[in-house]
């Protein structure tokens, strides 16, 4: 059997070069687990939530409603790190 594919009525090049722009890569987002953080930064559980309750460090995102499932933007990880060395 063989399968009949159309073509779509425009074709790819009629958008005008005046019209089109040019589109940034997106930086990918990348989060970081519990398991994953601690490597990065060697403190134990409870002063890292000690710190994220102080709003010392960032607060992570709960990757689900019903779960306690959470992880940090690496991005917001890296950029704390930057901030401590400065200081």
């Amino acid at each position: 059997m063989k399968l009949n594919i159309s073509r779509p009525n425009t074709p790819a090049r009629a958008v005008s070069k005046a019209k089109a722009t040019a589109v940034p890569a997106a930086d990918p987002i990348r989060l970081v687990r519990f398991k994953e953080l601690r490597t990065i930064i060697p403190l134990s559980r409870t002063t890292i939530w000690r710190m994220v309750r102080s709003g010392a460090f960032p607060k992570p995102l709960r990757l689900t409603q019903n779960s306690m499932a959470c992880a940090w933007h690496r991005r917001d990880v890296e950029e704390w790190i930057r901030q401590r060395e400065r200081a």
